[in-house]
């Protein structure tokens, strides 16, 4: 009984040996101190509460990133229309000089149509995802599209996306707003413009200026909601580089958690598996004894 006692102490040795030579292999393997709860529980709970923090992170800074995305894209539609409405208060500038005749301002006329239709191809420009940025809350489709009489009307609806900074939610875009108000409209105005360059030679003046003091205005309102835009994206931008930064922080928490001392690790592993060729070698010398007495 005792040498049975004694071979099965000496096998059950071998076997925790292993099972430790196993477990330092894994953690060497993973880079990871931690490769199951009950090697630590205690710090395993830590790294599993700092994994669910991070993963909110980064589905927070992937949120960011398709917020910043689509800010940018206004922000570049915006100055676009800028440019355009620019262009328009410039033709009715040329518009009013009395040298022209009626061929140059029939000319700068259909000019300004064309800057209507630039105008509504840009009020219709879409997200990466494809969403209107000028629709509110609309997720297909044109923002803006001409009815049966030829006048723009926004077809989008709601408010836009907004996204959360902090505990406040702020918007990722803008609406109709930025192309029309109770101060006017843009594009009717480019109409009117178009209207007014081949009006009567007796309404013709006071309709000119009354076109460019509407877009004067118009104009002042897109730069302003630029102007808003760019705030936006700003703060979107430090809170991207707050969640970055905060990620780091996690990153290094965990690692000290997790981390393993690779150098450390490798020297447990070659003790171990010294002690179990060893301890194997013993074995085996002792069961040779206990046959040999046997016989």
């Amino acid at each position: 009984m005792n040498t049975r006692a004694s071979h099965d102490a000496r096998v059950a040795r071998m076997g925790d040996l292993q099972r430790q030579l196993d477990t330092e292999q894994g953690r060497i393997a993973t880079g990871k101190r931690i490769t199951k709860p009950s090697d630590d529980p205690v710090a395993n709970g830590i790294a599993a509460r700092l994994k669910r923090v991070a993963a909110a992170g980064e589905t927070q800074l992937r949120a960011l990133d398709g917020a910043a995305s689509r800010l940018s894209a206004t922000d570049v539609a915006l100055g676009s229309a800028a440019r355009v409405m620019q262009r328009a208060q410039e033709v009715a500038l040329l518009g009013s000089t009395a040298t022209l005749n009626a061929a140059d301002r029939a000319t700068l006329a259909a000019e300004a149509v064309s800057l209507g239709e630039q105008l509504l191809e840009i009020a219709n420009r879409t997200a990466a995802d494809g969403t209107p940025l000028f629709g509110g809350a609309k997720g297909t489709g044109p923002a803006f599209a001409r009815d049966a009489a030829g006048d723009v009307a926004w077809q989008g609806t709601g408010t836009p996306p907004v996204i959360a900074l902090g505990s406040a939610t702020v918007p990722t875009g803008t609406d109709a707003r930025a192309f029309a108000g109770p101060d006017g409209d843009a594009f009717a105005l480019l109409d009117d413009l178009a209207a007014a360059l081949t009006a009567p030679d007796a309404t013709r003046a006071d309709a000119l200026s009354a076109s460019l003091t509407g877009l004067t205005v118009a104009t002042t309102r897109i730069a302003d909601a630029q102007a808003g835009i760019g705030n936006l994206g700003a703060r979107v931008e430090a809170e991207t580089e707050r969640l970055r930064s905060d990620g780091l922080r996690l990153a290094d928490d965990l690692s000290k958690v997790e981390g393993l001392d690779l150098a450390a690790a490798i020297a447990r592993l070659q003790r171990l598996a010294t002690v179990l060729e060893a301890t194997q070698a013993s074995f085996v010398r002792l069961n040779a004894l206990s046959l040999w007495e046997r016989l």
